[in-house]
């Protein structure tokens, strides 16, 4: 058993269906490099030397039994258990028993128990639309959960209407608000709003005085 890094990506567009098969054959044609040492892996990669080569892990469990061998020799296999520590911040298990089953382990030094239930909660809603909708479109696929919805609702019910006031208003305000701090700021010089409002002031009553406005 090796672990090897594995560089996915994934297009803007395109049906999810046609992306799991490319990303099979993929893994198809990589199998015969599996035996590669990881420092041999490091060595051709543009990682530099003691860079981790990944940070999560992916492990699909299967242990096929022959059953003709069963009925042949009596012997089966009733059960199969695995007891896997945590060697990497992320490790997601798949294992088909009954039905897909998934278990995720991490780091608890790295992640404390509500992020890593929250991330188990959108990979299931993300699967789940995944397994629902094949044909859909990757952009299509959501990730968010009720939890989630819930929470944006409660940021954007924080907003409340505001009176439209004209850009003058707006400028008066900041500048009596921050006085000397910077308004206009070209090269060489800086401007106040203290400043710049007393220009302001002069142009206007000069624009005033000549019938300008």
């Amino acid at each position: 058993i090796n672990t090897v890094p594995t560089r996915v990506r994934i297009p803007a567009a395109g049906a999810a269906r046609a992306w799991l098969r490319d990303l099979q054959d993929r893994q198809s044609d990589s199998r015969p490099f599996d035996h590669l040492a990881l420092t041999r892996i490091q060595a051709l990669s543009e990682l530099p030397p003691g860079e981790a080569l990944f940070d999560s892990m992916l492990v699909f469990e299967t242990y096929p039994v022959d059953e003709s061998v069963t009925s042949r020799t009596g012997v089966g296999v009733l059960d199969v258990r695995t007891d896997d520590a945590a060697t990497f911040p992320w490790c997601l298990r798949v294992h088909l028993a009954e039905r897909l089953a998934f278990d995720l382990t991490y780091d608890p030094a790295l992640f404390d128990q509500p992020t890593v239930e929250r991330a188990a909660e959108r990979l299931s809603v993300l699967l789940t639309g995944l397994a629902g909708n094949l044909d859909g479109g990757l952009a299509d696929l959501d990730l968010l959960t009720p939890a989630d919805r819930a929470l944006l609702e409660e940021w954007q019910a924080s907003a409340r209407s505001v009176a439209p006031r004209s850009p003058v208003d707006l400028f008066a305000e900041q500048a009596r608000r921050t006085p000397d701090a910077i308004a206009l700021h070209d090269d060489s010089r800086e401007i106040t709003y203290t400043r710049l409002a007393q220009w302001s002031d002069r142009l206007a009553t000069r624009l005033l005085t000549d019938g300008l406005a």
